[in-house]
């Protein structure tokens, strides 16, 4: 088929409207481009070049011919149509062109051409349509993975524009960094336990340290409390504390000595927490007891570190290096350093979804045995660290000596 009867056959199966609008045949390349109300009609004409070229005069001819004919019989048609003006170029026998002009819809049935046109659309995109709506429906169960991300992100921009630099003070390092990030975990955590896991930043006193000196010395005074960089609670289960974090100082601050003595800090006050919990739920098994980890997040120098403190047996704990990941400011190095703070911090709530698991059930197992009075030895008499508190400048001194190096890539301390 010519390419004049492929044009007269897409007229035919797309009839003019009763109203006129812009049209246009353009020639670009080796392709028609017909432009009618109905749409953009693309003809083909692949021919040889040498046969193309003695052709090519013809067939715009008939092309231009065939077309003109059509519209011809339109305008006969216009003087009856009432939907056109007395005044339009239609009813007075003129063809109007112009590059994306389109006259103004005035026909009676605009109502349904319209459902028409909506109707086809919903028919070429129900299709797609559907896949994005079951896209968005699996989504929604990794939105409290996004928000996770997203506020991951947002703190390395704030790292990044160094506005003050992390270098400034302790409390920079912390606001820029620690603190929005473990918030951040805290609400992840959420939807992995029904425990209400939250974070209290700042000089915060740590109520298990509290709890135990008031146990050993009824006089402990207040004022001199432990205080923490930030503690994670659980507000559904007595507020019991799962994770503290200490800072050693400024960004990069090469303290050996603060920076050891906060490690060391920080396992008395795990032993506080241990304690605590042992304490509450001592009706519990010591075989569950022993699965149970409670956390340390140590800021310091250009390190983040995660410690966990474990109970093995026989009075003796395990005091471990989780994790560790370097801290950078420079964006030149942004590429490698989101990756590893959301590894950090990922697992820092995966590892504390384990504990809210372990202190359900010991909660659980301690309801149980207390009914039935059937546990023997107290968890409370088994679990008895030794619990300080420890203050730098009265404890400080020497611990530049009991550091513990480590490589960068190491994943411990």
């Amino acid at each position: 088929m010519d390419i004049n009867n492929q044009l007269a056959k897409l007229i035919d199966e797309n009839p003019a409207p009763p109203l006129v609008f812009n049209t246009q045949i353009n020639k670009v390349a080796n392709h028609y481009n017909v432009n009618t109300v109905q749409g953009d009609f693309i003809i083909n004409n692949n021919q040889e070049p040498a046969k193309r070229k003695q052709k090519s005069r013809d067939i715009e001819e008939e092309c231009d011919s065939s077309f003109y004919q059509t519209w011809k019989s339109f305008l006969d048609d216009a003087e009856s149509n009432r939907n056109l003006h007395k005044y339009s170029p239609e009813k007075n026998g003129v063809l109007r062109f112009a590059h994306k002009l389109q006259a103004r819809p005035s026909m009676s049935n605009i109502n349904n051409e319209l459902k028409g046109f909506i109707d086809s659309l919903t028919i070429n995109a129900s299709t797609s349509l559907e896949e994005n709506i079951e896209d968005t429906i699996n989504l929604k169960e990794y939105k409290p993975e996004c928000r996770f991300i997203k506020k991951i992100f947002t703190v390395m921009l704030t790292v990044n524009k160094k506005l003050p630099p992390m270098t400034y003070s302790e409390a920079v390092f912390n606001h820029s960094l620690a603190h929005p990030c473990l918030p951040a975990t805290a609400t992840f955590l959420q939807e992995a336990t029904p425990l209400g896991p939250y974070f209290t930043p700042g000089e915060e006193p740590l109520q298990a340290m509290i709890e135990q000196l008031t146990i050993m010395d009824s006089k402990v005074d207040k004022r001199k409390t432990y205080n923490a960089d930030g503690v994670i609670r659980l507000h559904e289960l007595y507020d019991l504390e799962i994770l503290l974090l200490e800072t050693a100082g400024s960004f990069q601050s090469k303290d050996e000595r603060k920076i050891s003595f906060d490690n060391i800090k920080g396992m008395f006050a795990l032993f506080a927490m241990m304690k605590t919990v042992a304490d509450r739920f001592d009706y519990a098994s010591v075989e569950l007891f022993k699965k149970l980890k409670l956390y340390f997040v140590q800021a310091s120098d250009e390190y983040l570190r995660l410690w966990s403190i474990q109970y093995i047996s026989n009075g003796t704990y395990k005091f471990n290096g989780e994790d560790k990941i370097v801290v950078v400011e420079d964006r030149s190095h942004v590429e490698q350093m989101l990756p590893s703070l959301l590894d950090f911090f990922y697992l820092v709530k995966t590892s504390l979804a384990k504990t809210c698991g372990l202190l359900q059930q010991l909660k659980h197992q301690h309801e149980q045995n207390i009914d039935s009075n059937s546990q023997q030895t107290l968890l409370s008499d088994i679990i008895c660290p030794k619990v300080f508190r420890l203050t730098y400048n009265r404890h400080g001194k020497g611990f530049a000596r009991q550091s513990v190096i480590s490589s960068p890539e190491s994943g411990s301390q």
